[in-house]
């Protein structure tokens, strides 16, 4: 219900630009923990999925290659 409305707002204010909620990839689907974010339940009011990846450590080189990884 929250994912549809924030897409509807943006939509009815007269939004073009590509609509996402953020951080749904990392939902129970792709990580087997549930985040309240379901892609198969959001798929249908969003324009694309934009996971963020944050950095848990203190190594540089990890930091920089952590995220296209977990992408992958």
């Amino acid at each position: 219900a929250w994912a549809q409305f924030m897409c509807d707002a943006v939509r009815a204010a007269g939004g073009t630009q590509p609509v996402s909620l953020g951080d749904g990839a990392w939902g129970i689907e792709v990580t087997g923990r549930d985040n309240g974010f379901s892609l198969r339940d959001t798929a249908e009011y969003v324009d694309f999925v934009g996971p963020h990846v944050y950095r848990s450590d203190t190594d540089r080189p990890r930091q920089h290659y952590r995220a296209a990884f977990e992408c992958e």
